[in-house]
């Protein structure tokens, strides 16, 4: 039904619009495609919502780009050899070239109009995506309703001028593809200075070099003449004036930051937000299901108490030296797990707290100042008193027993103890240590020492643990649970003075010594606060729910 063009007027027949050479023009005519580079940008944004995050959002969009630019080729060749007359086309007085050419092809106005509300649909759930991203903002309604009034606001902008709209448009553009350059610029550079990146689940290897600096030759292409106008010598209403509003903006914002924003930025990973253990909490009051997998990126967490918490974890290993230990069989566990925290975790995690200077072998703490060396000291107390310094975590590290039953605790940096002294644990076996837990030795330990043994590097289990307790003391060496024997005291508290304690453990393994570290990271919350944002009632029932449970010693264990 469509006019049907000759091979030779699709493949070899050029418009230059003005431009001296064929290729010039192909260069400029760039402006147009590079938008829909953007679309697996979106996809980035969305990635918290994947399972396996790191191993399937490259994928997807590994397939999504191959089979999207294969199919829409085959779309634009069907599309050049239906067009007929391109004059006419542009003319067109729907003002929309792409409706000329459907009517062209169907000769029907109602098959024309329910083919350009297709089209239309298509174009409205694409730009869904770029709205959706703000969602995942602090106020994700209002950046939604910011992001939805601008772009109507500046969509108005057409009707008055469809030159001004372009140029706000060629803007959007320009400052995404600066964006890719710039990231892919630091990713070359760390390569080429040979440093540490960190452990992915999608790897270049050594293709990655080459493919870093085509891509970037190929967006500063794009780049470039996303500033150029669509002919040459344009008058000035013609003139693609987004090269100036780009400078403009560009000048404006680093100024800003020179003056005000270095001082004041802390960047999006320096601290975990303290709302995570509240959802921590809440996961773990709605359903008690136990570990799950967790990401690499919550190993340690780093919040506003940083600072506070080391100096105060500081101050207990200087009253309980106890509470830093190696035997000698632990060594190279201890050296290992140093490494990868200096090494491969901190600088690349929270690189605004952990500058790395490759050159220099070490790490510098931009909070404390201290500078870490990047291969451990010859004095494992020293390597010991460095992590505690650094990270507020403490670390239970395991081995295989000596007589290979199990894994017993062959080392440790234990501050925020739970009842007990961290010295009474070393050498124990996992068994062991947990008797006082009840239902543990029945239920748990045959099925915890093959998981132990069966844990594989990279993958990180996590869970939470909470109690209630009726102080804020970190080092809690007291008598905590009631054990089998004991019996309930009464005793006068404060419930303004009680707080919800909650441990972050997370599991992982070392790939050389064999090592299982148990991280866990602790958080004190005033009960007041979990009533404030609503969890009060699922803390009652929870705490009830103890005696319903599998184990209902639970209920007597935790009081």
């Amino acid at each position: 039904m469509a006019p049907r063009g000759s091979a030779s007027s699709v493949f070899t027949v050029f418009e230059t619009n003005g431009w001296p050479t064929i290729g010039l023009a192909c260069l400029v005519g760039l402006n147009g495609p590079v938008p829909y580079l953007t679309g697996a940008d979106s996809s980035v944004h969305l990635s918290e919502e994947l399972k396996n995050a790191g191993w399937t959002l490259p994928r997807s969009m590994m397939t999504t780009a191959i089979s999207n630019y294969i199919t829409s080729f085959v779309v634009v060749v069907t599309l050049m050899f239906c067009l007929g007359d391109i004059d006419s086309i542009v003319q067109s007085p729907t003002g929309q070239p792409y409706i000329a050419v459907v009517l062209n092809a169907t000769n029907s106005v109602p098959a024309t109009k329910t083919l350009a509300v297709v089209v239309l649909i298509l174009v409205v759930s694409c730009y869904v995506n770029g709205v959706t991203t703000t969602s995942r903002q602090l106020c994700p309604v209002n950046a939604m309703a910011v992001s939805m009034g601008f772009t109507v606001i500046l969509t108005c902008i057409a009707i008055g001028s469809q030159v001004a709209y372009g140029i706000f448009v060629s803007l959007n553009v320009s400052g995404l593809v600066t964006s890719y350059i710039i990231c892919i610029a630091c990713m070359l550079r760390k390569r080429i200075r040979g440093e540490t990146l960190p452990a992915s689940q999608f790897n270049l290897g050594k293709a990655g070099n080459a493919i870093n600096i085509i891509a970037l030759c190929f967006l500063m292409v794009f780049w470039i003449f996303q500033f150029f106008p669509a002919a040459p010598n344009p008058a000035p209403a013609d003139m693609n004036w987004s090269c100036v509003i780009w400078t403009t903006v560009l000048v404006f914002f680093m100024t800003y930051y020179a003056v005000w924003g270095r001082h004041t930025y802390t960047g999006p990973v320096r601290y975990s937000d303290r709302a995570v253990a509240y959802l921590q909490v809440q996961s773990k009051i709605l359903s008690d299901n136990g570990s799950s997998k967790n990401e690499r990126d919550s190993l340690i967490q780093i919040d506003s108490l940083y600072a506070e918490r080391i100096r105060a974890r500081q101050d207990i290993i200087h009253q309980y030296p106890g509470a830093l230990d190696c035997l000698d069989s632990a060594v190279g566990m201890l050296n290992e797990l140093y490494e990868f925290l200096v090494r491969d975790y901190l600088p690349y995690r929270y690189p605004t707290i952990f500058r790395l200077d490759s050159a220099a072998g070490a790490v510098e703490n931009r909070i404390t100042n201290e500078v870490l060396s990047l291969t451990p000291p010859a004095d494992r107390y020293e390597t010991l008193r460095k992590i505690n310094r650094n990270v507020d975590e403490d670390f239970l590290m395991l081995l295989p027993s000596p007589d290979f039953d199990g894994y017993s605790l062959q080392s440790f940096v234990w501050a925020y103890p739970v009842g007990f002294d961290p010295q009474s644990k070393l050498r124990m076996k996992l068994r062991d240590a947990h008797k006082p837990v009840p239902g543990y030795t029945e239920k748990l330990a045959p099925s915890m020492d093959r998981y132990f043994s069966k844990l594989q590097p990279g993958n990180f289990m996590s869970r939470v643990n909470w109690a209630l307790a009726t102080n804020n003391n970190l080092c809690e060496r007291g008598e905590y649970h009631l054990y089998p024997g004991n019996e309930p005291t009464e005793t006068d508290f404060d419930l303004a003075s009680c707080y919800v304690r909650c441990e972050l453990q997370t599991l992982f393994a070392l790939p050389k010594s064999g090592g299982r570290i148990l991280s866990v990271h602790l958080y004190l919350y005033p009960l007041h606060e979990i009533k404030d944002v609503g969890l009060g009632p699922k803390m009652a029932a929870a705490i009830d729910g103890l005696k319903n449970g599998n184990v209902p010693g639970f209920h007597r264990y935790k009081r």
